[in-house]
């Protein structure tokens, strides 16, 4: 098909959904998965939009 996907690295990932979080609630039930912890280390948010373009956005919480 013609689904496309893209990662966006972030810093303060929280904080850019809060940011966000109006526009987003505007979206369809179940085109937003809000902040959660992935098992390789990143705290992710997942958008998939109108076109159905499935955008990550991603930040790095290894311990530094």
């Amino acid at each position: 098909g013609d689904e496309h996907s893209f990662y966006i690295d972030v810093e303060g990932i929280d904080e850019l959904y809060e940011e966000l979080r109006s526009g987003l609630d505007d979206l369809p039930e179940g085109r937003v998965r809000a902040p959660f912890d992935q098992p390789y280390l990143q705290r992710e948010f997942h958008v998939l939009d109108e076109d159905g373009t499935l955008i990550f956005f991603g930040e790095d919480i290894r311990p530094r």
